[in-house]
């Protein structure tokens, strides 16, 4: 395993490498100044202005407690109406909450309120319903230390209006007219435009490049077949060896994961071996306190004795504390059987088969903004792509044909959409469930964003991101941006030279 770091001014962070998982931090979502007084709870993530009739996650942070042992937590908007989907409980402090805007709710700031019968807390301004939405301004990406003046196409609103201000934020590096600082955090900005009364979002507005890829860093893996791996990564970016798969911790042949809102890693192992049940769930803490220590191994969690590959898993907030896995028919891998997905009880390693298709072959699934489940798979009887919703009981919903078989489903944390991958050569689009609609995105050379995660505390609201390393592989990874068209600007495309 390798940690990667990026040496700023502002902010160092240490991320792990597991065996074939590379973990990379770009530092790419800058870190938000927060609402609210200090000692109090704030709001944070990469925005809080929202428009009518989206859906999306942020979080609240605290130096006090929100919620009390045993208790449970409610959350409320006023004036509203804007419904809370369900919260997750990080640690006492630190929350993740899902939201609905309905489309006639009027624009606005919004107030929210937390309690759970004994504490309270309150942010004003949380959350700001928008007028309207801007085109993202040109230039659309500026470089480290560089300056520009940015152009914002009109908006009918913009009309017999004498005030305007803007707002790049949300880390304070950026002034109108702009300037990037050398020490700012690569990653895009969102721009937030007031015109008298009005207000206007063009969200992820602008990027801010990460240079050329100048540095090769050698890593030691540990491990056969490759003994070493030559990374390029942009300026100021470093790796070192962390851990190498052992018996204790199990990592065997590794490949998806998932990071639930405690910030504990799942690592997907499918085996080397083929055959019934080979797979395994290896999982580590990625709390700064126990950084990186093996909290243990699931074994015999194939509860049908169908096999297949094990491809991806995810959390339900209506689960709290069971884990679901999809198995993949692969058989001229040598993973035949799959097709499932198993429910695996996280408290006791207890598992036991929760859906199972005879037609529907799944690949990669995700929770959606609303606490549903989001499968891609192929359908033999259609012999179509498609991407399905599920409901927590495992009931069909609705769902979308697509152009492409899914390796990527990911949920954007901004706009309740998923990213895709797309066809040939690589990169993603973005779709939307259940519209269907898609939006082509992040376009490279390489293979579509496969396997890998963002970590809650710095991942979709920062900048950790778990991606797999193929275990054959010997030689030099580029570590690279996707372009800052991308849906969620911080998915690091890896193109094996």
């Amino acid at each position: 395993m390798h940690t990667v770091q990026r040496l700023s001014s502002v902010r160092g962070l240490r991320v792990p490498f597991l065996l074939a998982v590379l973990i990379v931090s770009f530092l790419l979502s800058p870190p938000w100044t927060g609402k609210g007084a200090p000692g109090a709870a704030s709001v944070w993530g990469r925005d809080t202005w929202a428009g009518a009739g989206t859906s999306r996650l942020f979080r609240v942070v605290s130096s006090e407690d929100l919620v009390s042992p045993g208790l449970s937590l409610t959350a409320s908007f006023s004036p509203g109406p804007v419904t809370v989907n369900y919260i997750l409980v990080g640690t006492p402090r630190d929350l993740t909450i899902s939201i609905t805007v309905p489309p006639d709710t009027a624009p606005g700031p919004q107030t929210l309120e937390i309690t759970d019968g004994l504490l309270t807390h309150s942010v004003g301004e949380a959350l700001r319903i928008l007028d309207g939405t801007i085109l993202n301004p040109s230039p659309s990406v500026l470089s480290l230390g560089g300056s520009s003046i940015l152009s914002i196409a009109p908006h009918p609103l913009f009309n017999g209006q004498s005030s305007f201000s803007l707002d790049l934020g949300p880390d304070g590096f950026l002034e109108a007219p702009v300037s990037v600082l050398p020490s700012a955090i690569p990653g895009t900005r969102s721009v937030h435009l007031t015109a008298g009364p009005y207000s206007f979002l063009a969200e992820r507005g602008f990027g801010i490049d990460f240079g050329p890829l100048v540095n090769t860093v050698r890593v030691n893996t540990g491990s056969p077949p490759a003994s070493y791996m030559d990374l390029q990564l942009p300026n100021v970016y470093t790796a070192h060896a962390f851990a190498s798969p052992t018996a204790e911790n199990g990592l065997a042949a590794p490949d998806d994961m998932y990071v639930d809102e405690t910030n504990t890693l799942y690592v997907l192992n499918h085996g080397a071996m083929v055959g019934p049940a080979p797979f395994s769930i290896s999982v580590f803490d990625l709390d700064p306190s126990n950084f990186g220590a093996l909290k243990g191994v699931f074994r015999d969690i194939d509860a049908s004795g169908m096999g297949g590959l094990l491809e991806s898993a995810t959390m339900l907030p209506s689960r709290p504390g069971k884990l679901f896995f999809s198995t993949e028919n692969y058989p001229s891998g040598g993973f035949g059987g799959g097709r499932t997905i198993t429910e695996l009880d996280l408290a006791t390693g207890n598992s036991r088969l929760f859906w199972y298709s005879p037609y529907w072959n799944p690949d990669p699934i995700d929770t959606d903004v609303t606490g549903n489940r989001a499968l891609g798979h192929t359908n033999s009887l259609t012999g179509q792509n498609e991407v399905s919703r599920l409901d927590p009981d495992g009931n069909f919903l609705d769902g979308c044909t697509v152009d492409v078989m899914t390796d990527t489903v990911r949920l954007d944390p901004l706009t309740g959409k998923f990213f895709i991958n797309r066809p040939s050569p690589g990169g993603t689009q973005m779709l939307d469930l259940p519209t269907c609609a898609r939006v082509l995105r992040s376009d490279s050379p390489a293979g579509g964003d496969d396997e890998g995660r963002f970590a809650p505390g710095a991942g979709d609201f920062g900048n950790q991101y778990f991606a797999p390393i193929p275990a054959w592989y010997a030689g030099v990874a580029t570590l690279m941006p996707v372009s800052y068209t991308d849906p969620d600007q911080s998915v690091p495309e890896r193109i094996v030279n």
